[in-house]
């Protein structure tokens, strides 16, 4: 009987632990997945703000040690804002600054007329960005429409 009641006791304890490490799995996927969406925000917001004004500068007139300071600065910063899993990025992270920018206005709904005036671009200029980024996001030959993608995806 004794041993009736420590198996049973074992058997118990085994369960909650089995319990507890389900648990704990699912806390730690979940924590993966928040750190990898911060991850991938964190990139996406040095590519919309910060590397724009970098290129500005580069465009300047710096020195030659001005400018291997510029790049090592680009360099770091793209370093520390990558997603540690360097596998899948997030659609905008394959597009330049200023394909983000009009990505984001044609989400808005902005027409390209309208992009090209709000930015000081040509018409023709917009076209072509609106081209390199169904390009880049893989819709060239597809018949999905601009918008309605981006305004899936994150």
């Amino acid at each position: 009987r004794h041993r009736d009641d420590l198996e049973r006791l074992v058997m118990e304890r085994t369960s909650n632990l089995e319990e507890a490490n389900t648990a704990l799995r699912v806390m730690l996927q979940k924590t993966k997945e928040v750190k990898k969406e911060s991850e991938d925000r964190m990139a996406l917001n040095m590519k919309e703000s910060v590397l724009p004004c970098l290129q500005k500068l580069r465009r300047s007139r710096l020195n030659e040690v001005q400018k291997a300071y510029l790049d090592e600065m680009e360099s770091n910063l793209m370093r520390i804002a990558s997603p540690s899993s360097q596998g899948v990025l997030p659609p905008y992270f394959k597009l330049s600054p200023m394909e983000i920018r009009v990505a984001h206005l044609i989400r808005e709904g902005k027409p390209s007329r309208e992009i090209a005036t709000s930015l000081g671009m040509s018409l023709r200029t917009i076209d072509a960005h609106r081209h390199n980024i169904r390009t880049k996001l893989g819709l060239r030959k597809s018949k999905v429409n601009l918008r309605s993608y981006l305004l899936s995806s994150p």
